[in-house]
């Protein structure tokens, strides 16, 4: 079939995530092998058309990114992604549960079963973990500290903060913000390059920078930029002012908390047109530790893990093309 002939519609979310449900509930009373991995085939179903409809939203809009019906459906998936996200790690983390886990390694080689595991590695440890490094619901302190620290964090508007960088830096490096990744420099991307030739009114990023997507900050698409380059001028840059640890504050703007009331803050009638630039962004109030080791500490205690959950996609990557590679020999 040619792509041009792939039918394409839009999943339902909330049939999808009931079976989520049901299947983590099979999944963690599968009484052996034989059933876990019937449920794990379960599964795979499940997800496969919502897996094929996103595929083909997010080819569709790439090719044409001034298409309104596929940005729309793309913002569709982007918003809907997590919760289908956090609902795939349950079904996992009740595959890994239950105690005839090993039938999986047998039946489907170790990728599957690493798969997993690092889908809920990168769950329960990096985002699990911003919910407590960070106030939340009112409080001054975090649910969990480093050893040392005591003070009750501040409240600080985020335009306390930081500054907007309207800086032109047309020779510059094209960066992109993504949702889940961050800042990253675009040619590492798989993206077809739809920027204007002409950047003189592309925006100066330095490092330490957060840039944020203005139309899609409720959504989390927000980074630290470890690099020196440009961005779209649909995007805002946030320069930080002294006592700010930048990289700390980025993975602040991940929690689901922050990302809430970027939404409530966004401007406009619809998903579609929200947008939250710095002069609203600037009038929100956040919690920030006093002490810049404090910040410092909670930054890197993220970066590890991010560097960690990185090699084990690494390692699950080349388990990938192993697998693929035996594929080809043992079969003619």
């Amino acid at each position: 079939m040619k792509f041009s002939e792939m039918n394409y519609t839009r999943p339902d979310i909330d049939a999808l995530l009931a079976r989520c449900k049901e299947l983590a509930a099979k999944a963690a009373s599968a009484a052996s092998g034989e059933e876990l991995v019937e449920a794990y085939y379960e599964q795979s179903r499940a997800f496969a058309d919502y897996n094929t409809a996103a595929n083909l939203a997010n080819i569709h809009y790439t090719c044409d990114t001034r298409d309104a019906y596929w940005k729309a459906e793309q913002d569709f998936f982007d918003a809907n992604g997590p919760a289908v996200q956090n609902a795939s790690v349950e079904i996992s983390r009740a595959f890994l549960a239950n105690p005839h886990v090993d039938a999986l390694t047998k039946a489907f080689g170790t990728t599957c079963v690493a798969g997993m595991k690092n889908a809920v590695l990168g769950m329960d440890d990096r985002t699990v973990e911003l919910e407590k490094m960070f106030p939340k619901n009112g409080s001054d302190v975090p649910d969990i500290r480093f050893k040392g620290f005591t003070k009750a964090w501040i409240k600080r508007k985020i335009g306390e903060c930081f500054a907007e960088r309207n800086e032109s830096f047309p020779d510059g490096e094209l960066l992109s913000v993504t949702i889940n990744n961050g800042v990253r420099k675009f040619s590492e991307l798989d993206r077809r390059d739809t920027s204007n030739s002409d950047k003189s009114k592309y925006k100066k990023v330095c490092v330490g920078d957060i840039a944020y997507n203005s139309m899609r900050m409720w959504q989390g698409a927000s980074g630290y930029s470890p690099y020196e380059g440009i961005v779209s001028p649909a995007y805002t840059v946030l320069s930080p002012n002294p006592g700010i640890n930048s990289k700390c504050i980025a993975y602040y703007f991940k929690s689901d908390e922050i990302v809430q009331t970027f939404q409530k803050n966004s401007q406009g009638i619809t998903s579609d047109n929200w947008n939250l630039k710095f002069p609203a962004l600037s009038k929100i109030e956040i919690r920030i530790s006093p002490n810049m080791e404090e910040q410092k500490k909670i930054a890197a205690y993220f970066s590890q893990l991010d560097a960690l959950i990185y090699q084990l996609e690494q390692e699950l990557a080349k388990l990938q093309s192993i697998k693929k590679a035996l594929l080809e020999k043992m079969f003619v």
